[in-house]
């Protein structure tokens, strides 16, 4: 088996889910992940490496919990990452860490960011069988591990281009989420997102 590195990061994947409210919540910060046991569930746990980063939303991820793996994977030599993240920036974060591993000279590198907009559990953490976030990380497992290089995403059980995806959310007059989910985009080019990183830090690109 390919050398396949799984991070943590939270997201609703990783939350319970509330009946009273109908919506998932986020565990504490301390929590660990239960991504390890989800995966025994599927009789897929054998041949990964686990890191849990954090337990965030994923607009609470930042640029350095995204360097923090780029290093963590030059540095133990691993070629394949799953990443586990919420959904509202999954695809820009997975177009960084691709931008991230590059400058780090590690361009053959398969990365697949997947998540679920349904957690894993219940409130007293019964497994949610109906969770599409199950097909989600079975994807991303059959994925990560292709000879040729890719920046995907595994979400409502299908794959996507990250650098051709973005989240669409659309917000009503109440401030209410009425829906969500990923579309296809203009080509979003790797230079591109680190030529505007690089401003945002006050750097040169390639410095």
């Amino acid at each position: 088996m390919a050398n396949i590195l799984i991070v943590t990061t939270g997201g609703t994947i990783e939350s319970f889910y509330n009946p009273e409210e109908g919506t998932p919540y986020h565990v504490p910060q301390d929590a660990g992940s239960i991504i390890p046991k989800a995966l025994e569930k599927m009789g897929a746990s054998d041949g990964y490496q686990f890191l849990h980063l954090c337990q965030k939303d994923s607009k609470q991820v930042n640029s350095a919990d995204l360097q923090a793996i780029a290093t963590y994977m030059r540095e133990h030599d691993f070629n394949n990452v799953v990443v586990v993240h919420g959904t509202d920036t999954m695809p820009q974060h997975a177009r960084t860490l691709r931008v991230l591993l590059n400058k780090q000279g590690m361009q053959n590198t398969n990365i697949v960011f997947t998540g679920a907009m349904e957690p894993l559990r219940d409130k007293d953490k019964a497994w949610r069988l109906q969770s599409e976030g199950w097909d989600n990380l079975t994807l991303a497992l059959q994925e990560v591990p292709r000879p040729s290089p890719r920046t995907m995403l595994a979400v409502e059980r299908q794959l996507y281009d990250a650098f051709k995806t973005d989240k669409d959310v659309v917000v009503g007059g109440d401030n209410t989420v009425q829906s969500s989910g990923f579309v296809a985009r203009k080509s979003h080019i790797p230079e591109v997102i680190e030529e505007r990183a690089s401003r945002n830090n006050g750097t040169s690109p390639g410095k």
